[in-house]
């Protein structure tokens, strides 16, 4: 039998101790292995993502349908068998609307194959790349949502159905929400009835937000998809339209800084002139073609920087009830999909995961 000519090599163990010194006792070894199962056993599993609603919000002009398309996604829900109501929140005339009953969900179907990551990192609250928002036009791409008169696929033309075990309701809510304290002064200022300092009013917009944060977070950590017209974003457009000194976009975004993110800002564009022509054009104070172009232009440029590090998609407003509320389907799928994965509720204009996301039970 061969054997190697080199002396024999101290005994080791490969517990940290060198060769030519003592190896530790067996009994430390054995106590040292029993320390570490103990020390994993303790150690807590990793908390599995729990599925929430969906927090999706329509933005656009005056009069570009987005109090319609957030009704018709609602209904889309729940005709997709996702238990739905509509609760129109801030309606312009009396409360909360009622809750419809729900219909018995069809059989589960497949989610379109999209993307579940989520957005990048932060983006800068003030105008970025050297573009001040409203100066340039928004970029179509990726992010748009599919055209008019463009071949779709069947994914494309409809919401996903989830799983009958996976049901949530659905809700719609306005923003400003009228019924509030806040709520009554902003709907007398908006009908030109009353006066107010730019500022302080663009203040008591963002208080009205914030006055909802509680229960939009529980809602959201219920389970229930969210549908909002109007948000944060409009905040920012309609106020720094005005050009008032001292009161430009990075002024206007602050005070929403750690306010929710939506999961998805879809975004209905629609010529201002042909917003005009539009029933109920003229009711309110902001509603002058001037005006909305200047507000258009400062949406496409948030939604070109994807604004408060939210998931932003273009959707063509121009053309039939039907066919607008197609593209909105499509595009808040990939929102859908995201929440029902358990993807954290981020803050808005600030990045990261929101403080006190999710809330105490």
């Amino acid at each position: 039998m061969w054997r190697s000519r080199r002396p024999p090599r101290p005994l080791h163990c490969g517990t940290g101790s060198a060769p030519g010194r003592t190896p530790p006792a067996l009994g430390e070894m054995m106590a040292r292995g029993v320390a570490s199962v103990a020390a994993a056993a303790a150690s807590p599993p990793a908390a599995a993502a729990r599925a929430r609603g969906a927090f999706i919000v329509l933005e656009g002009v005056d009069r570009c349908g987005k109090t319609t398309q957030c009704k018709r996604l609602v209904e889309a829900l729940k005709a997709d068998g996702v238990s739905a109501e509509r609760m129109e929140e801030g309606r312009r005339r009396g409360g909360p609307g009622r809750a419809r009953p729900s219909r018995a969900p069809g059989p589960a179907r497949a989610l379109p194959p999209r993307s579940l990551s989520p957005p990048g990192g932060a983006i800068a609250i003030g105008p970025t790349r050297g573009r001040e928002w409203g100066r340039s036009g928004g970029r179509s791409g990726p992010e748009e949502a599919p055209a008019r008169g463009r071949a779709q696929t069947p994914s494309a033309t409809r919401a996903p159905r989830r799983p009958s075990s996976s049901q949530v309701p659905a809700e719609m809510w306005r923003f400003p929400d009228r019924t509030t304290s806040s709520g009554a002064v902003i709907d007398a200022y908006l009908r030109s009835g009353a006066a107010l300092d730019d500022g302080a009013i663009h203040l008591l917009f963002s208080a009205n937000r914030w006055e909802k944060r509680a229960a939009l977070l529980s809602a959201l950590a219920a389970g229930t998809t969210l549908v909002v017209d109007r948000y944060a974003f409009s905040g920012v457009a309609f106020t720094a339209a005005k050009g008032a000194p001292g009161l430009g976009a990075a002024w206007c975004a602050a005070p929403d800084a750690g306010l929710p993110a939506p999961d998805a800002v879809l975004h209905l564009t629609l010529d201002p002139a042909a917003a005009a022509q539009r029933g109920g054009f003229g009711e309110e104070r902001y509603e002058e073609a001037g005006m909305l172009a200047t507000v258009a232009g400062m949406l496409d440029g948030m939604r070109a920087d994807r604004a408060g590090g939210c998931e932003w998609a273009r959707v063509d407003a121009d053309g039939t009830i039907d066919a607008v509320a197609a593209r909105v389907r499509a595009a808040a799928a990939p929102a859908l999909e995201r929440a029902a994965a358990g993807a954290p509720v981020k803050a808005l204009w600030e990045g990261g995961a929101l403080a006190g996301w999710p809330p105490a039970a």
